[in-house]
């Protein structure tokens, strides 16, 4: 019983803790809401948390534009320094502009919402190992991935993360 017990929390540990890292993002050509560039010089100089989705998704997508939300809150509640909190759009078909930012505001006002070519999104997601995961990327101020983290969220854990 005791070693089903360690396995369990051996899976549990590998599969929701953040993984950590200080990689580099390969140079990038996003689009805003609002079309003006968004490419890596728009990740440095403040925490940034990034979530690849579909702004047509039902249900996996709002979940974590909540969580995002909630640790947005956190840390405003703290009076901790906020973090950028970007939503990458990853269906340029169909997501518009106009749809990005609504459903992006549906959650914080604060949020930004991105989209760009398939090209520029097959490029950053294959990199980045996105894949339909549900990651969050925690990008530190000089602009490279620190963490990423897998539902479900630990609120208070990433908001920590933030703003030691």
């Amino acid at each position: 019983m005791k070693i089903k017990l360690v396995i369990i929390a051996f899976i549990a540990a590998l599969f929701f803790s953040p993984c950590y890292a200080e990689d580099s993002i390969s140079p990038f050509t996003l689009t805003t809401c609002d079309n003006q560039s968004f490419t890596n010089k728009n990740l440095e100089g403040q925490w940034t948390l990034i979530y690849f989705g579909f702004a047509h998704c039902g249900s996996t997508c709002p979940k974590a534009m909540t969580a995002l939300n909630k640790i947005y809150n956190n840390l405003k509640d703290a009076k901790k320094t906020l973090p950028q909190v970007v939503f990458i759009s990853i269906d340029p078909d169909r997501d518009t502009a106009d749809h990005i930012k609504k459903f992006v505001t549906r959650f914080n006002p604060e949020f930004q919402g991105v989209s760009g070519d398939k090209a520029q999104l097959d490029k950053l997601t294959t990199e980045l190992k996105v894949g339909h995961s549900g990651k969050l990327f925690l990008i530190n101020p000089e602009g490279k991935v620190y963490a990423t983290y897998t539902a479900p969220y630990d609120i208070k854990a990433i908001a920590h993360e933030i703003s030691s």
